[in-house]
């Protein structure tokens, strides 16, 4: 009875973790998105000087300085900031010419400008979990201020908001909560115009109540547990 007992559990577990195993092994597509922890100014500004402007304003400074009426392509972004990506823009001005601006800063010293305007307020990559499916994330590559980083924030937004530290590279499971929030994605010291990541998700569905996977997880947790005490004992003398 034990040595039956003791097969049985055995072919269970071994077929088991299989089927997960196949069901978790496929190699998802990279996507690659973006988001903006930062609001962008708009200004016409006049140049104080003649020189270059250093490479770090773009990235850490979040700047792009077009001729006048040549911003189409910022425009653009603005429009649709997942699909468009600005031209990098001028890296060179002459002093008393005019130039369409674009930073995350208003207090740029290479300009005399008068005002601003607020044209992309910072904006969320958001990933909703339906009822019934659970979501797994995996954040391939992350570049900030135009350097590549292996840290974020997996943040929840919901009745109660919390925060998990996360690496990229490593897989982390969404599931769904009943206060309908929404988890997003956040990084330290961004200053850019947005933030791109490079990401593989798999949105599973649960075929039926998702409390048969609990099921099965709590009988094999308890076939492991029986099958080590009948097995585990000593032999009758």
């Amino acid at each position: 009875m034990r040595r039956a007992f003791a097969v049985l559990a055995v072919l269970i577990l071994a077929v088991v973790p299989i089927s997960i195993a196949e069901s978790d092994g496929s190699d998802p597509e990279i996507q690659k998105i973006r988001w903006s922890e930062n609001t962008l100014y708009h200004f016409v500004g006049t140049a104080r000087h003649s020189g270059e402007l250093n490479g770090w304003l773009y990235d850490e400074m979040g700047l792009f300085v077009y001729p006048l009426g040549q911003d189409s392509s910022m425009e653009a972004y603005i429009t649709n900031p997942q699909k468009n990506t600005p031209e990098r823009g001028l890296n060179r001005i002459v002093e008393g010419v005019q130039y369409d601006v674009y930073s995350t800063s208003t207090d740029l010293w290479d300009f005399n400008y008068s005002g601003y305007d607020v044209v992309k307020s910072k904006y969320e990559y958001t990933i909703h979990v339906r009822e019934k499916t659970v979501d797994n994330l995996n954040v391939v590559k992350l570049k900030v201020g135009g350097k590549d980083t292996d840290y974020y924030r997996l943040v929840y937004n919901g009745t109660e908001k919390t925060t998990k530290y996360a690496d990229t590279g490593v897989w982390y499971t969404l599931n769904h909560q009943e206060d309908s929030g929404y988890y997003s994605l956040f990084c330290y010291d961004s200053t850019g115009v947005y933030i791109e990541a490079e990401i593989q998700l798999v949105v599973k569905e649960f075929q039926g109540s998702p409390y048969l996977y609990i099921g099965l997880c709590i009988v094999i947790t308890a076939l492991v547990a029986i099958s080590i005490a009948i097995c585990g004992r000593k032999p009758n003398l």
